[in-house]
């Protein structure tokens, strides 16, 4: 397994697993006809946004045998909240096939999109995801603190986010994360 920086190449496979994975993460979550209209070809232009000159969105992925099974997309935080005004950097998304799940490699994602981070000269960061995500207990195991909460409008919902924050991302590099 490599995880390595995405190319434009990437993105048409990075849309698939964005698809798959909402399709299975949120599915207790979200309305099943909002996941079923979930399109590949929007996640693709989305994220081949982040190849564009004046982006700041970086991507990186975990690519197994040639096939890209998993990926990270990191860049300046979105100081939407006085919360992520507190952070330079942010974590925007994280997601892996079903097949590749529990296997550490969610942290060997994460620790890519934070080394990319502290290479652009970020010293810490925040992430967002749905109260009720697994995710959650994801983000506290790697050391990331509650630091702050929203409400989001998806698939014509309100959900509770909650932020997680590390004031020194450095310690995710660190052995036993």
């Amino acid at each position: 397994m490599e995880i390595r920086d995405a190319r434009p190449a990437d993105v048409p496979a990075i849309a698939r697993v964005h698809v798959d994975s909402w399709r299975r993460t949120y599915r207790d979550l979200l309305p099943q006809s909002y996941l079923n209209s979930l399109s590949a070809d929007a996640r693709e232009e989305m994220w081949g946004e982040a190849f564009a000159p004046e982006s700041t969105t970086f991507l990186v992925v975990a690519e197994d045998s040639g096939r890209i099974v998993g990926f990270a997309a990191a860049g300046p935080a979105r100081h939407e909240t006085s919360e992520a005004r507190a952070y330079s950097g942010e974590l925007y998304a994280v997601y892996t096939l079903a097949d590749y799940q529990r296997r550490g490699l969610g942290r060997r994602l994460v620790v890519a999109a934070a080394e990319a981070l502290l290479a652009k000269g970020y010293t810490d960061m925040i992430t967002w995801v749905i109260e009720d995500d697994a995710a959650c207990r994801f983000y506290e195991r790697l050391g990331g603190e509650r630091v702050g909460s929203k409400t989001v409008e998806l698939a014509n919902m309100s959900l509770r986010a909650v932020a997680y924050g590390w004031p020194d991302m450095s310690v995710l590099l660190k052995p036993q994360v």
